[in-house]
């Protein structure tokens, strides 16, 4: 039996969710820190997405001193009146290219080294772009989807046959639509470099948060899509976090766990299991053994794009 559709008013978290995160780590001395965003908004209705991405990675020293190692930042406006196309853009490569299917591999690599800072960012556009149809949705300025348009059964845990997300379209009830709990503060202003400096969200935007810690062995990953909903409150769509331990010399994967923070529904935490068939792999191969491996109800679209962003670290582990 389904269990009850979550009130957005209450916002309760599914079994096997730990909430959002609050806070910071501090930054290790000896390691380096990456953090991105990717800002999703739609200024003049429902036909154009502009999405926005930063990033910064930053070493500190054993005695505490910082160095900017990269910084970078791109710009993309997507037509979404039909299937999705990139129109304008930073980088004039991208214009003409589909925005998510499609989406040119080789292309990226020719822009920006595989595990750089700007490949991360890229490498965000088509799930971005997807995912931002669901701010439309909240704030009223497109219809729900119907089952027609919902991913396929079995893409994902939380599409799984038989499941809750699939059992109430079935029914004809309202699906499940990201309604997360209120976004936890990540900048306590304890620390003006825990990540690089990012703008205010206006009603009805998106934001991807991502922070990548190295230092040794020892990796840590975080992950957050949220949504701004028109009363100003900051709701989370999808949160991860993911702690690894990493050889510095062989760079093989030889520990990792994942920790589901919010996610859209009850089914979807069991995919956290298949985070451990990443060990005994190297850094620099997770990027293309998840997207060839990591597919079906084992896993989740999400927690794979973390994991494929934990690879980019191989190139800071010494």
């Amino acid at each position: 039996m389904s269990r009850a559709h979550p009130d957005p008013s209450r916002r309760p978290l599914w079994p096997g969710t730990t909430g959002p995160a609050v806070g910071t780590p501090p930054r290790a001395r000896g390691s380096v820190r990456r953090t991105t965003a990717v800002d999703m908004t739609y200024p003049n209705g429902a036909g154009w997405l502009v999405l926005r991405g930063t990033g910064r990675d930053l070493r500190t020293d054993d005695d505490g001193t910082t160095e900017v190692l990269d910084t970078a930042s791109i710009e993309v406006v997507v037509d979404v009146s039909g299937a999705p196309k990139i129109e304008a853009a930073s980088i004039p490569e991208l214009i003409g290219l589909p925005a998510i299917a499609g989406f040119r591999r080789p292309l990226i690599t020719e822009l920006a080294p595989v595990g750089s800072l700007l490949a991360l960012l890229l490498d965000d556009v088509p799930s971005a772009t997807l995912i931002s149809g669901s701010s439309l949705v909240r704030t009223g300025r497109r219809r729900i989807p119907g089952s027609e348009r919902q991913p396929p059964v079995g893409t994902c845990a939380g599409w799984i046959a038989g499941g809750d997300m699939i059992s109430v379209i079935e029914r004809g009830e309202r699906p499940y639509f990201g309604e997360g709990p209120p976004a936890l503060a990540l900048d306590d202003g304890t620390d003006p470099l825990a990540w690089h400096e990012l703008g205010d969200m206006a009603p009805g935007a998106m934001r991807r948060r991502r922070r990548l810690d190295i230092c040794g062995g020892a990796a840590e990953v975080f992950f957050r899509d949220s949504i701004v909903e028109l009363d100003g409150t900051d709701t989370v769509v999808h949160e991860y976090g993911i702690t690894a331990t990493v050889d510095p010399t062989t760079r093989l994967v030889t520990a990792i766990e994942a920790v589901p923070h919010v996610l859209p529904g009850p089914d979807c935490p069991n995919a956290a299991a298949s985070a451990v068939d990443v060990i005994g792999l190297r850094l620099d191969e997770l990027r293309e053994h998840v997207r060839r491996n990591f597919r079906g109800v084992p896993t989740c679209t999400h927690l794979n794009d973390a994991l494929r962003s934990l690879g980019d670290l191989f190139r800071f582990v010494r």
